[in-house]
């Protein structure tokens, strides 16, 4: 029993990485709940505030507060809907709709542009 305790040791730290992180220092979490047990979610970032032990961490997690950047790249989406052709043979109306439907569902066409919103 003693023998494949060890073996397993020698495998595992043969692949694992020393990481020695400091006080202060931003780092993403794994979330401690996921959708199923493969899958894997990033949380953070969280600042270190206390080391438990070599291997484990007390963190603080940031408040969400929009940053500038995001502000940027909201503009940005609203310049690109501005440059939108839109067909002249839709009503005034219509076109205010296109428009409108075009802002409530911007997360669904980043993805077919590839920009950030």
């Amino acid at each position: 029993m003693e023998y494949a305790k060890q073996k397993q040791k020698l495998w595992y730290d043969h692949r694992t990485v020393k990481r020695q992180l400091q006080l202060g220092e931003l780092v993403l979490v794994i979330a401690p709940s996921r959708p199923n047990e493969l899958s894997v979610q990033w949380v953070g970032p969280g600042e270190i505030v206390q080391q438990l032990s070599e291997t484990n961490y007390v963190h603080e997690e940031e408040e969400d507060i929009p940053s500038l950047e995001l502000e940027n790249e909201r503009s940005g989406w609203s310049k690109i809907i501005s440059d939108v052709q839109l067909n002249s043979k839709l009503s005034q109306i219509q076109r205010g709709q296109l428009k409108e439907l075009l802002y409530e569902y911007s997360n669904l066409f980043r993805i077919f542009l590839d920009v950030p919103i």
